[in-house]
């Protein structure tokens, strides 16, 4: 839980470097170490215990381009793996992979681990915890700032909608598995400008408000088809390329010539709140994810 002592020490900082007129630094990772031998490392951020599982690249080089991957409501970081194996898919291509455990949300009587995405009450900063997790990671792991992706599933999707309105300064790409923008974080959106986001969605994903499946009208969270709107204003793109993946899914690119950023859009006709599994969607999901993410590398080369 979060640790009131060192809460106060953070804000009485912050307080004394504002009235010196100087930026206050942003809390970092502390205490950061592996548990047993298969990339398990606890940390502590504000006071509170954290915990993520780094799986290593097989190709190494200077710097490796970097996924963390966000699991869905009372799961945990060590069963995301198992359930997605994304590190089997990229590790092998030079990524670090590098999955990370929510925590129960205080106020939730449930206590299971989850994202503060922008749903309900919660004082966990997972905002601000992942970003000091992407700094840790550029310093201590090999990690490249500048290729930097975030990527989830439900839950651990619903945050990466968050991430990219309110953390583009720190990552570069986004990728969100049945995920949507929580009412909350959709009306203190900002202009952000240019940002790179793959959403997969599912026709019949009774979670997910799709204007595709009338389910926009049940909450007062955005249709899907809102916030990619947005993500393709603020990037100023125009549609690309619209291509069937299969007999169940289609791909829609947005980008251009002289564009900063992408946004792709996969919607798989009768698809539910799950991970998208080959052999129904027609296409493998981590491995698209990764080509999304090679294709923001790329534009952003160019630019």
């Amino acid at each position: 839980m979060l640790n009131i002592r060192t809460l106060f020490g953070c804000i009485c900082m912050t307080i004394l470097l504002t009235a010196c007129g100087k930026e206050p630094a942003l809390p970092q990772i502390e205490q950061a170490e592996t548990v047993g031998t298969n990339g398990c490392y606890t940390c502590t951020y504000l006071g509170t215990e954290r915990e993520f599982l780094v799986c290593p690249p097989e190709i190494r080089t200077e710097s490796s381009p970097v996924i963390f991957m966000l699991h869905g409501y009372g799961s945990k970081a060590e069963s995301f793996q198992l359930d997605t194996k994304m590190d089997k898919t990229a590790c092998p291509q030079g990524y670090t992979v590098i999955y990370v455990s929510g925590i129960p949300n205080p106020t939730d009587k449930t206590s299971a681990s989850c994202w503060n995405s922008g749903i309900g009450t919660s004082p966990v900063d997972d905002t601000g915890f992942l970003k000091a997790l992407a700094h840790y990671a550029w310093e201590n792991l090999g990690c490249d700032a500048d290729r930097t992706y975030a990527a989830g599933f439900s839950n651990g999707a619903f945050m990466v909608h968050r991430l990219a309105l309110e953390a583009a300064d720190t990552f570069s790409g986004f990728a969100s598995v049945a995920g949507m923008t929580p009412e909350q974080t959709w009306e203190n959106r900002t202009s952000i400008g240019p940002v790179s986001f793959l959403q997969i969605s599912g026709t019949k994903d009774d979670v997910i408000p799709m204007r595709a499946n009338t389910a926009a009208g049940n909450t007062n969270a955005p249709a899907i088809e809102d916030t990619l709107d947005f993500f393709i204003s603020e990037g100023k793109l125009e549609q690309t390329e619209k291509t069937a993946l299969s007999e169940k899914s289609t791909l829609t690119k947005y980008g251009g010539s002289t564009a900063e950023a992408c946004v792709w859009s996969v919607v798989i006709e009768d698809g539910s709140h799950t991970w998208p599994r080959e052999q129904f969607a027609g296409f493998d999901t981590n491995s698209l994810i990764l080509e999304f993410f090679d294709t923001v590398a790329e534009c952003k080369k160019t630019k």
